[in-house]
């Protein structure tokens, strides 16, 4: 197992974003931060943080609101590739995000098949 120093990555990440003037870098947690900007401001949306179905379905529900109408909700570890992950991991974000499409009358428009499995959906709105 690979022991990443996430203070590090962090730093990298604030350099990076620095050559992207209209990017901001936000620390913290994601349903927490998603819920201090006003509804619909976001074209897209990456899930990417607590794996775990209680997790997936709280920052789900927090970027409904904060998704522009056709915007993209998107997010990995939808599902293993079997053919490209060296081990299995039991995650919550298939199930949760099934339940969401159910819930808000979604569905999940693209699967991208890397190590493991990223989704993406287009956020229909009236």
């Amino acid at each position: 197992m690979e022991i990443i120093n996430i203070g590090q990555v962090y730093k990298h990440l604030l350099n990076v974003s620095r050559q992207f003037p209209s990017l901001q870098v936000k620390k913290g947690d994601s349903s927490s931060i998603l819920h201090s900007f006003p509804d619909n401001t976001f074209d897209m949306i990456y899930i990417d943080g607590d794996h775990s179905y209680e997790g997936v379905k709280k920052d789900l529900l927090a970027s409904y609101s904060k998704i522009k109408p056709g915007g993209w909700i998107m997010g990995h570890d939808f599902g293993i590739n079997p053919q490209k992950a060296k081990h299995y991991y039991e995650f919550g974000v298939e199930k949760a995000v099934l339940e969401f499409c159910v819930k808000f009358q979604q569905e999940v428009s693209v699967l991208g098949m890397d190590g493991c499995i990223s989704f993406g959906i287009q956020v229909k709105k009236n």
